[in-house]
C-alpha cells in the first residue's frame, strides 16, 4: 500500500502537481526523490487510524476485500487507543503517556481487553454508555454485512479466523459503518467537563500530538523535515461534514458515494 505525496519543489504541470507513492511505513517520516530529482523528507502527521483507513480504501479500490477489513478493522483498534488518551487527557487527571503505555503493553495484543478498557472508562469518564459498534448500530444506519444477526464483530471474526472471504459489498458496509462510527465519537462531547477547562476536541487534538511523538524517528532526526496532515478520504469528509468546506469542495460525503453498492 502506498501514499501519494505531493513534491513540493516541483511546479505545477497543467495545473497538477506532481505525486510520489512511498510505501506505508511505522515511521512517520517520509523521505522520496520525484522523477525530477528533488530529494524531499517530511513528516506525515495524520494519526495512524487515518492511514490504516486509507489503506482499506484502496485495497477495496484494488479488489483486495479481505485485506480491505483487515486494515478497516486495525482502523477501529488504533482509534480506541488513540481515543483513550483523550478521554483521559478530558478527565483532568495527571496523564503521563509513558504510565499509559505501560498499562497498554499489557493490552495491545488482546483486542478484547483494549475494548472492554475503552467502555469502562467511557463510562467512568461521562456516566453513560457508550455506543456500541454492533449489529444495533448498523441496522440504524441502514448498512447491512449480510452474515449472522448482520453482527460487525462476528464479521470481522470469520474474516480474520475463519478464512471468510468478503464481498465488494461487505467491505464497503463495514468500512461505511467504522467510518460512521468513528466520526460519531470524535465529534459526540463538545462541552467541557467542569473539572477540566479542555474540550473534547482539544483533548483529541492533543492526544493525536502525544501520539505522533511517539512514533519511531520522531524525535531524533535533524534538519527539522517539513510537517504535513496527509489529505486522507476521512479527514476529508470529516471536515466536510464539520462545516470546514463547502459541499463543492468534496465530491464524496461518506463511503459509499466513493464506492457504490453493487445490486
Amino acid at each position: 500500500m502506498k501514499l501519494y505525496i505531493e513534491c513540493f519543489h516541483c511546479a505545477p504541470v497543467d495545473g497538477k502537481i506532481q505525486k510520489v507513492g512511498v510505501e506505508m511505513q511505522e515511521s512517520a517520516l517520509y523521505e522520496f526523490t520525484c522523477s525530477s530529482g528533488h530529494e524531499s523528507k517530511i513528516y506525515i502527521t495524520n494519526p495512524k487510524y487515518d492511514i490504516l483507513f486509507e489503506a482499506g480504501l484502496q485495497a477495496i479500490s484494488e479488489g483486495y476485500y479481505r485485506e480491505a477489513v483487515f486494515n478497516f478493522s486495525a482502523s477501529l483498534e488504533r482509534f480506541y487507543e488513540y481515543y483513550m488518551v483523550a478521554l483521559m487527557l478530558y478527565s483532568g487527571n495527571n496523564y503521563k503517556d509513558e504510565d499509559f503505555q505501560e498499562i497498554w503493553k499489557r493490552l495491545e495484543k488482546q483486542s478484547e481487553r483494549q475494548l472492554g478498557a475503552f467502555w469502562m472508562l467511557y463510562y467512568g469518564i461521562f456516566g453513560k454508555l457508550p455506543l456500541f459498534f454492533d449489529n444495533k448500530y448498523l441496522k440504524e444506519h441502514g448498512l447491512r454485512l449480510y452474515v449472522k444477526d448482520n453482527d460487525p464483530i462476528y464479521f470481522r471474526n470469520i474474516v480474520t479466523h475463519q478464512g471468510h472471504f468478503p464481498t465488494y459489498n461487505q467491505a464497503v458496509a463495514y468500512g461505511e459503518a467504522i467510518n460512521r462510527y468513528m466520526y460519531y465519537l470524535k465529534t459526540l462531547h463538545k462541552k467541557p467537563l467542569r473539572q477540566n477547562s479542555f474540550t473534547f476536541y482539544q483533548s483529541l487534538s492533543t492526544a493525536q500530538h502525544i501520539m505522533f511523538f511517539r512514533i519511531p524517528r520522531v524525535a531524533y532526526v535533524p534538519g527539522a523535515p517539513s510537517r504535513w496532515s496527509f489529505p486522507t478520504f476521512i479527514n476529508d469528509i470529516w471536515a466536510t461534514h464539520e462545516g470546514d468546506y463547502s459541499e463543492e469542495y468534496f465530491v464524496y460525503k461518506n463511503l459509499i458515494d466513493k464506492f457504490p453498492l453493487q445490486s
